[in-house]
C-alpha cells in the first residue's frame, strides 16, 4: 500500500482489504495524506488534461479545442493518432467508471 502510495501519489481506498483501509483510514486520522471525492486523482486529471486542453501543460494535445473548433490538422494519419488517443482516453474513463461503481455496490453490502 504504501509503494502504491510513493509511485502514484494516490490510493482507492476501496480497492484495500478492511486491514489496509484501517492503516490508510489512520493516516487520514494523523493528517498524513489527504481525501478527495472525486472520480479522477489529480494525477488522472493531469493526464487527461495533457491530452484534452491546454489547462495546465502549454505542449499538450489540446485534443478538445482542436476538434471542437476546427482547427484539426487535414493529415488522415495525424486524425488517426488523434483517434487512438481518443479511443484509449475513453476506455480508461470506462475503465474508472466501472471501478468506481463497483467499489460504489461492495460499499453498500
Amino acid at each position: 500500500m504504501l509503494g502504491d502510495l510513493y509511485k502514484t501519489e494516490a490510493l482507492s481506498y476501496w480497492n484495500y482489504a478492511p486491514g489496509y483501509r484501517a492503516a490508510i483510514d489512520e493516516m487520514i486520522a494523523d493528517g498524513l495524506v489527504a481525501v478527495e471525492n472525486k472520480l479522477f486523482s489529480r494525477q488522472e486529471q493531469q493526464y487527461l488534461n495533457f491530452y484534452l486542453n491546454k489547462k495546465e501543460f502549454t505542449n499538450g494535445l489540446d485534443l478538445r479545442n482542436k476538434y471542437m473548433h476546427g482547427t484539426n490538422s487535414a493529415s488522415e494519419s495525424t486524425q488517426r493518432h488523434d483517434y487512438t488517443v481518443l479511443l484509449k482516453i475513453f476506455i480508461l474513463v470506462l475503465l474508472k467508471i466501472k471501478d468506481d461503481l463497483v467499489n460504489h455496490s461492495y460499499k453498500k453490502s
